[in-house]
């Protein structure tokens, strides 16, 4: 009914997310004030009905409305590429940077007749949180990585690609742990003699503890703690400690141990002949 849809739009525009409607033909024919209000491009358009989704992009674009690298560098790769994900109505989001500051988060959902529903969602508080933690990971000296709860990389700071760089093609959102270990213990990244099988059960097992932790040496002569532990989500994290300095005191304390042990028999030794002379 007439009063139905009135309702229904009255909602859309109350909501605090931006709402844009395309037909099959992907022709605009509904958007939301909220989305209207997140793009200042809008406030001289009147009318935007009828319009595809390239041309609002285009326009958006022309007005500087995204601030995002690739969509500065090279707009032409960005639109395409931005245009291929809205068609191919893939559920994965989007997160596009705004050229005020704002992070915007964008979902499309296909609908039966062929069109799609597109959200506008603000994620800057989060966005900013994200930053935060990836500044804070980037300025520790430790390597760290962190996988979700099926295992698959998440992110990762510098410092471990470097401790990888043998497999950092690898390095990506999306790869297994298993997957990654098996590329580390054949690329000889890790050099302790061990059988690359039998040192990735090793690790995998260890891996799915709550709390598990490796010793390993690098092909470049430091070693390292690795230590995994699980999340409250049920992720991991992994984090790697050079401890090269440890464990060359560990190796003096042992020489200095055996120096000790040798002296300690000479002493006897010596004692011995003594008493031996004296009876």
């Amino acid at each position: 009914t007439r009063e139905g849809i009135e309702a229904l739009v009255n909602g859309l525009d109350s909501l605090r997310v931006g709402i844009i409607v395309f037909d099959g033909s992907d022709r605009l024919v509904y958007c939301n004030d909220h989305f209207r209000f997140i793009f200042r491009t809008f406030d001289n358009l009147d009318e935007i009905s009828g319009f595809d989704y390239e041309d609002i992009l285009k326009t958006l674009l022309e007005n500087g409305e995204f601030a995002g690298e690739r969509a500065i560098r090279d707009p032409e790769t960005w639109l395409a590429d931005t245009l291929a994900h809205h068609r191919s109505r893939d559920y994965a989001p989007r997160i596009e940077r705004l050229s005020d500051g704002r992070w915007m988060e964008v979902k499309c959902r296909p609908m039966d007749d062929g069109g799609a529903i597109v959200h506008w969602n603000d994620v800057t508080s989060l966005m900013q949180t994200q930053l935060r933690f990836e500044a804070a990971i980037e300025s520790t000296a430790d390597g760290f990585a962190i996988w979700d709860q099926a295992d698959r990389l998440v992110l990762h700071n510098r410092v471990f690609a470097r401790l990888h760089r043998a497999t950092s093609e690898r390095l990506k959102p999306g790869t297994t742990f298993k997957t990654f270990m098996t590329d580390t213990a054949h690329s000889g990244v890790f050099d302790d003699g061990e059988n690359p099988d039998e040192w990735i059960a090793r690790r995998v097992e260890k891996h799915g503890l709550p709390v598990g932790q490796s010793t390993l040496r690098h092909k470049d002569g430091r070693w390292f703690l690795m230590r995994d532990r699980r999340t409250r989500e049920g992720g991991r994290v992994t984090v790697y400690t050079d401890i090269t300095e440890l464990k060359e005191r560990e190796r003096q304390l042992i020489e200095r141990g055996r120096t000790l042990q040798y002296t300690v028999q000479e002493l006897e030794m010596n004692r011995a002949k003594l008493e031996d002379q004296a009876s």
